[in-house]
């Protein structure tokens, strides 16, 4: 029964994900423009690095330059789940179908994460350009420990989504996402270096970084993926008589961490429902 019931979901999610997919397909100048802001993104931040950055500091197989492509990959990620999931509901909201859709026999759990899968769908040829348009823009270019890495990039996504419910439940009480969503972009784009190494921070910004577990997801994956040693956890750690070196210690920390947003995020987005629905809001602007 319950194997019968999951698979049920998962059709049903991919049916969901390929109906808002086909309504995306109508705009394709919309695909087209992801690439042009895309490629202005790149030279935005790229151009700071190589400006400020000393030669020495550019030069090898770690170039900061690297961190800013990785870390923006992974901070697509994050955006797009933020944006996906509760700015989708939002907008249902708004428009006024979002009661009607949660009337349909549907999992309410599967409506905004179809959403999401559509995004993700679309936006895996930027994604899979997005490395090739920074190398031709900046010659960098370093792939290591692949799959490993897209091993984290799984667990991290997971982790996303479990904020993307989150974020979704309080969005559903307090009819705010686009300001929020920003706010929460901006938080992260400063204090979890999404475009430069963490050692780049000074101290003070350095200690907020730590306390966000954003930091430890965009962290694991970067140095992974470029070959280092992890930037926020750089001692060996002893728990319990074990000792774990900083890369083990980040790992373990990323899987807690998913767990975590997980469980709040599934808890915290059925109760805020049920009280919209309770309180007649799921409707209203």
């Amino acid at each position: 029964m319950v194997i019968r019931d999951a698979m049920k979901n998962i059709r049903l999610l991919g049916r969901m994900s390929l109906y808002l997919l086909r309504i995306s397909l109508r705009y394709p100048v919309n695909f087209v423009a992801d690439f042009i802001e895309l490629s202005f993104w790149i030279l935005v931040f790229y151009f700071p690095v190589i400006l400020f950055l000393p030669q020495q500091a550019m030069e090898g197989s770690a170039s900061p330059v690297l961190y800013t492509l990785w870390g923006f990959f992974i901070f697509m990620l994050i955006s797009d789940t933020i944006w996906s999931i509760a700015g989708g509901l939002r907008y249902d909201q708004m428009t006024g179908i979002l009661e009607q859709n949660f009337l349909a026999p549907i999992n309410e759990f599967i409506y905004p994460l179809a959403r999401l899968f559509r995004i993700f769908i679309r936006d895996i040829p930027i994604l899979i350009a997005f490395p090739i348009i920074f190398w031709a823009i900046t010659g960098f270019f370093l792939i290591k420990n692949l799959a490993l890495a897209m091993y984290i990039l799984a667990v991290s996504l997971m982790g996303f989504i479990g904020f993307g419910y989150l974020y979704a439940g309080l969005v559903l009480t307090m009819k705010r996402s686009a300001m929020s969503a920003n706010v929460i972009q901006f938080l992260i784009m400063i204090f979890s270096a999404v475009f430069y190494p963490f050692k780049a921070l000074p101290e003070p910004m350095l200690t907020i970084s730590k306390l966000l577990p954003f930091s430890y997801y965009i962290d694991l994956f970067r140095t992974t993926i470029i070959g280092t040693q992890p930037e926020l956890i750089t001692e060996p750690m002893n728990i319990l008589g074990i000792t774990l070196s900083p890369f083990i210690a980040e790992l373990i920390l990323i899987h807690i961490f998913t767990a975590i947003f997980l469980a709040i995020g599934a808890i915290t987005y059925e109760k805020m429902l049920i009280k919209a629905k309770r309180e007649g809001t799921l409707h209203t602007y």
